[in-house]
């Protein structure tokens, strides 16, 4: 028998856990940043929680991201990954308080240069969590305006939803905007 019952009884791993559960999403490195562990400390309590079946890692891209086994379905995770990103996250959450924005109004609310919308547009588009679709406005006289293409987003309450949960993993003024928009509905 070991001196410890539970891989969560050590100080530094049941930190990590801890830190997992506040930011599903969270990569290696941050989470080596906000613990101040040495790096072989770290590794080690990190395969303990992956081998006790406590945390699931997730590699995409260049990054692995951590999550805590078993609270999370696959698209919250895919959510929760693409939330941990700053241009992602502020893209999300003006699409959901903007729907049916077009491409050059999405930029101009943003401040980023076109390119750069595209190019995080792109990412979304890509993993189906975004689309584009025609849109019309009505007139007051009572009749329907030309319709124009505009940006949806696709289940915007999983996103709500994650932001709400974990607002203090991905705090920002954006996600105070959205969560004062959930708490007046």
């Amino acid at each position: 028998m070991s001196l410890y019952d539970s891989p969560l009884d050590l100080e530094n791993r049941r930190r990590i856990y801890q830190l997992i559960e506040k930011f599903p999403g969270i990569h290696f490195r941050e989470l080596n940043r906000k613990l101040n562990i040495s790096m072989g400390s770290f590794e080690y309590h990190l395969n303990v929680l992956e081998h006790s079946d406590l945390i699931y890692p997730k590699k995409e891209g260049g990054f692995t991201r951590y999550f805590i086994k078993g609270k999370l379905g696959e698209e919250e995770k895919e959510l929760a990954s693409l939330l941990r990103n700053d241009k992602l996250r502020k893209m999300l959450l003006t699409l959901i308080l903007n729907p049916g924005i077009s491409h050059k109004t999405l930029s101009q609310k943003l401040g980023w240069a076109k390119s750069t919308t595209s190019f995080y547009l792109k990412k979304l588009y890509n993993k189906n969590i975004i689309e584009e679709r025609a849109h019309s406005e009505d007139k007051p006289d009572g009749f329907t305006s030309k319709s124009h293409m505009g940006l949806y987003v696709n289940k915007p309450d999983r996103i709500i939803h994650l932001v709400v949960v974990y607002k203090t993993g991905f705090f920002d003024e954006l996600s105070n905007r959205i969560l004062d928009l959930v708490e007046v509905l």
